[in-house]
């Protein structure tokens, strides 16, 4: 989608029965209850947890008295992103300080404040097999260096940056610093440097909410 001269891409995965969750979270619900034939108006209950599909992590998910989810400034949730290229990352893999600095260096990308960093493993594409909860991680040495620069966020096509005992989240929300989980497409832009666009629901005193996030790009 092109405007004024910038293309649109959809990082978001669709919301519905079929959408993966992580175990102990609510499932997806979407239930239709009025349809514009028999009652003139669309309209449809939607059940699901704050951590549901592509979401945010506010600080609050993990970090007590941390920013909730609607306390997020707006200005926070718009910036400079450039995605990363992991998919030769494979199940419990995990992302070094140095293979991060040596894809940063390859894309010519120098994050700071604001930016959004985007790690891109190709686990989209895994959602509903055995592999999925087994996906790549971050390692809390390049969480730590995303932390030193001084990014406003992180984002991977995964259910998560990391795995129990979840210390890149403490790190990266203690630093609140926003968490973008299960991107989707994010393959295509391996390697650039876009403007993201990230819209979570601002729902109150939650520690995440479901996002539609969007790359703009040169048309």
């Amino acid at each position: 989608m092109a405007l004024g001269g910038l293309r649109v891409v959809d990082l978001t995965l669709p919301l519905g029965r079929g959408t993966p969750v992580y175990p102990g979270d609510p499932p997806v619900l979407v239930e239709r209850r009025a349809c514009v034939e028999v009652d003139g108006y669309q309209a449809s209950l939607v059940v699901m947890g704050d951590h549901s599909g592509t979401h945010v992590d506010a600080p609050a998910h993990f970090i007590a008295g941390g920013d909730t989810v609607d306390s997020i400034p707006p200005q926070r949730l718009v910036g400079p992103a450039v995605a990363l290229d992991f998919s030769w990352k494979g199940p419990g893999d995990s992302v070094s300080r140095r293979e991060l600095e040596e894809a940063l260096e390859a894309s010519g990308a120098r994050p700071g404040p604001g930016w959004f960093v985007l790690l891109s493993f190709g686990w989209d594409s895994r959602r509903g097999t055995p592999e999925w909860l087994r996906h790549p991680s971050i390692s809390e040495e390049a969480a730590a260096l995303l932390a030193s620069m001084g990014v406003g966020g992180v984002g991977v096509d995964t259910p998560s940056p990391d795995h129990p005992p979840y210390p890149v989240h403490r790190l990266l929300l203690g630093r609140g610093i926003l968490i973008v989980e299960n991107l989707a497409g994010l393959q295509r832009l391996a390697g650039r440097v876009f403007t993201l666009v990230v819209a979570p629901l601002p729902l109150e005193g939650a520690g995440g909410a479901p996002a539609r996030v969007l790359a703009l790009l040169p048309g």
